[in-house]
């Protein structure tokens, strides 16, 4: 007979690096259901859940997930550079603005292309995005929903991450029955996987969005060929000025659709730290709700 396990691996509390007064839990969480062995571990991945100085104070708090949470919250586990996330969100909270509970889920390492493309890619090992989706909706989110002072209402459980993360944010709006009110595309990596802005746009869920994309992504000058605003564009920014055409023809006005171009923005962590705030402003400052109705 199989049995299977949904057990959750030791907790470690992680300081030293994070804004004072906050907090940083690690957990391992199960990938999936697997039989229960002497001899092999189940397949687990690190989530990082940041806590915000008072936390539960102010409870429930609304919840953003975000996708490689190595690079979050610490420079000595970050790829290339941290967000600053604890810091950002811990300076917004001593103005007397709300924040989140933010849940990081650490990328796969090796299996990080596979798991952040939902559609394959003939040249790189690709296309698990939707089982990688169905971790976070299925396991990680009920998972902390459950365990953490959290809010379930829709408006305020968000989803997001940067580059191949960003493209996981962008496809994940799109799907059917998604419990993400608000979606967070830096730099998203539309080029990789452009199936993704051939998906239907109409009948989908009630989201707001926030895109950013820096007009100096590329690091050859040859590629920036476009232009927008008297700015010249890295030709992977206008994917993103299209994806925006297209939610505004499905009916996303100001007040559920953000995009932005950053003249100064790069492809990389110190310019999504600097995009960061500006992204937790306009989605957690949003204008009252009968203000928010789209022309």
């Amino acid at each position: 007979m199989l049995i299977f396990s949904a057990l959750l691996l030791p907790l470690t509390v992680c300081s030293g690096q994070i804004a004072e007064g906050s907090v940083l839990e690690k957990h391992r969480l199960p990938l999936r259901e697997v039989r229960i062995s002497d001899t092999l571990p189940p397949p687990a991945r690190t989530v990082r859940v940041w806590l915000p100085p008072g936390y539960p104070d102010a409870a429930p708090y609304p919840v953003l997930v975000l996708l490689d949470g190595q690079n979050l919250f610490d420079a000595l586990t970050a790829y290339a550079g941290e967000w600053g996330v604890d810091e950002a969100l811990s300076a917004r909270q001593a103005l007397g603005a709300a924040v989140p509970v933010v849940i990081g889920v650490d990328n796969g390492g090796a299996d990080r292309i596979a798991e952040y493309s939902p559609f394959v890619h003939t040249e790189y090992p690709s296309g698990r995005g939707a089982e990688h989706l169905d971790f976070i909706v299925q396991r990680v989110l009920p998972w902390a929903q459950d365990r953490f002072a959290l809010s379930r209402e829709r408006a305020k459980t968000g989803f997001g991450g940067s580059s191949l993360g960003g493209l996981m944010a962008v496809w994940a709006g799109l799907q059917e029955n998604q419990p993400f009110g608000f979606l967070l595309a830096f730099s998203p990596s539309l080029w990789f996987n452009p199936e993704v802005l051939d998906a239907p746009f109409q009948n989908m869920p009630d989201s707001r969005w926030y895109l950013a994309m820096g007009s100096r992504e590329s690091s050859s000058d040859s590629l920036q060929v476009l232009q927008f605003d008297r700015n010249v564009l890295d030709p992977n920014a206008g994917n993103v000025l299209e994806l925006g055409n297209r939610l505004r023809r499905a009916g996303y006005g100001p007040a559920r659709l953000r995009v932005t171009v950053d003249p100064e923005g790069q492809h990389n962590e110190s310019t999504w730290r600097r995009w960061m705030p500006q992204a937790i402003t306009w989605w957690l400052d949003a204008p009252p709700a009968a203000s928010q109705t789209d022309p």
